[in-house]
């Protein structure tokens, strides 16, 4: 099993050496000196706010060093926090009236809900073959170089979107429906699908990598349209 350098992204075959009496070493680089992996002695918060910070180091150990096993979870909870969004947003609300936990409550029994969401398992489908395709046809044109498996850049897809939940402080504090606000927390997990992709990518171009990314939220955002306009005629 290999691990990746945080800091230079070169390979090394253990994090940590371990020793008689239970003594634990920290593995330091053999390129740039420096620990291989920090981020092992850090708690999970320190982590988390780094990655919200898109520090590349953080995404190497997220995405590479842990191997997280359970994204089938991560997406669960993903799909639905955006269902709930998506309920809320096609909802009738005045300017003046403030989202309350309790119609958050009251949704969850709708139908709606279940539609939302459907659509945003579509949506999120639409992204990451939008992505891959993008990836498979540039890996035709480009040299041949370090290249992550189909399955890990769908891992770091999914929990780079993870951004999408920001909106549900909105939501539980009262806020107001903020178009603004809904456009920095996208704006947020494009920028999180970059740096995802730069780690698991790193020799490619970054304004390829760009492409690919800006490729699938079209396709998501198509989808996304084809979709309600379905609803529409069928409701």
């Amino acid at each position: 099993m290999s691990y990746t350098c945080i800091s230079c992204d070169n390979k090394s075959e253990k994090l940590y050496h371990k020793y008689k009496g239970g003594i634990i070493k920290i593995t330091v680089c053999d390129k740039c000196g420096k620990v291989v992996d920090k981020y092992i002695e850090y708690d999970l918060v320190i982590v988390s706010l780094d990655a919200l910070l898109l520090k590349r180091q953080a995404f190497r150990h997220i995405l590479i060093n842990r191997r997280l096993k359970s994204h089938w979870k991560i997406l669960l909870v993903l799909l639905i926090c955006e269902a709930i969004t998506k309920l809320l947003d096609d909802t009738d609300i005045d300017d003046n009236k403030l989202w309350k936990s309790g119609d958050v409550i009251y949704s969850a029994l709708e139908i709606d809900l279940y539609w939302n969401f459907i659509f945003a398992g579509l949506e999120m489908f639409s992204l990451i073959s939008g992505v891959l395709l993008c990836i498979y046809i540039f890996r035709l044109f480009l040299p041949q170089t370090e290249f992550q498996s189909f399955t890990n850049i769908i891992h770091g897809l999914v929990l780079s979107c993870l951004g999408k939940i920001l909106i549900l402080p909105a939501i539980l504090w009262g806020l107001k429906t903020s178009t603004l606000y809904v456009q920095l927390c996208m704006l947020f997990t494009v920028a999180a699908n970059v740096q995802a992709l730069r780690v698991l990518l790193p020799d490619w171009n970054t304004i390829v990598i760009m492409i690919c990314i800006v490729c699938g939220h079209t396709l998501a955002n198509l989808t996304s349209v084809g979709l309600q306009t379905i609803k529409t005629v069928l409701i």
